[in-house]
């Protein structure tokens, strides 16, 4: 969520300190600077860095994200984690608004699934009902799409 003009100027020391990307030393206002993008908002999302650990897109991925795209959705990749357990997380593929307006979660997988890459979506499923969860498989060169039952 970006952060409004007004919560920028009012952020504390520790979280300045702990965001160091948001407060650039030339770019906080002063009495004599006016802020150079006054009525904007500020992103609280970092460019990744090189070597972050951010992940890039598959081919698989990129191929779906084009099929997401021409269904008029707007996706986000790896934007969400879940946690399942103490020490457990799932960061399904993509997820956006589906044609039923539904908070909908895409795993993208290709024509061969070990069965351990389904447990963390299937456990997500029955975990959060309020959402669909649904697996985008590549095979034989046409997606099958199947939701994932929910208990």
């Amino acid at each position: 969520m970006p952060l409004t003009r007004d919560q920028f100027a009012q952020a504390s020391a520790s979280f300045r300190a702990r965001n160091p990307h948001l407060f650039p030393a030339d770019a906080v206002p002063g009495p004599d600077k006016p802020p150079e993008d006054a009525g904007k908002a500020i992103s609280s999302h970092p460019k990744p860095r090189q070597g972050s650990g951010q992940r890039k897109l598959n081919k698989t991925e990129q191929r779906w994200l084009g099929v997401l795209e021409e269904r008029g959705i707007v996706a986000r990749y790896e934007a969400i984690r879940f946690r399942l357990a103490p020490k457990t997380t799932y960061t399904p593929d993509f997820y956006g608004l589906s044609h039923n307006d539904r908070l909908t979660f895409w795993e993208v997988k290709g024509p061969f699934i070990r069965d351990r890459a389904m447990q963390k979506p299937k456990i997500a499923a029955a975990m959060f009902p309020e959402f669909d969860f649904v697996l985008a498989q590549w095979i034989g060169g046409e997606w099958k799409e199947t939701m994932l039952p929910k208990a």
